[in-house]
């Protein structure tokens, strides 16, 4: 199998993550999020970190792809990260939000 990335398409699914991520951490359900960092949410800076191919068991049409995005604090500390996941045909599968 080969999996073929045109230009551009790294930087498109980074910025869906981003999106992604915004879209969480502005989500009313998610106002707990607020309380477990100790700065305001829309202050954390996203680094792109990488973007993971995953195959499940001997299928080789069927795969998802994990983007990560790293969180800094104010001081350029890592705080925690992002993890986007979709499948492999560019629509949402899962996400999870962690703090350190």
């Amino acid at each position: 199998m080969i999996i073929t990335v045109e230009e551009g398409e790294i930087g498109s699914i980074y910025n869906k993550a981003i999106k992604s991520y915004k879209a969480c951490i502005y989500n009313d359900e998610n106002s707990y999020l607020r309380d477990e960092v100790s700065i305001p949410l829309e202050l954390i800076e996203l680094k792109r970190d990488n973007i993971s191919i995953r195959f499940y068991e001997q299928e080789t049409e069927t795969y998802n792809l994990e983007v990560n995005l790293k969180l800094y604090d104010l001081s350029k500390n890592e705080i925690g990260k992002y993890v986007y996941i979709q499948d492999e045909a560019g629509d949402f599968v899962d996400e999870f939000l962690i703090f350190k």
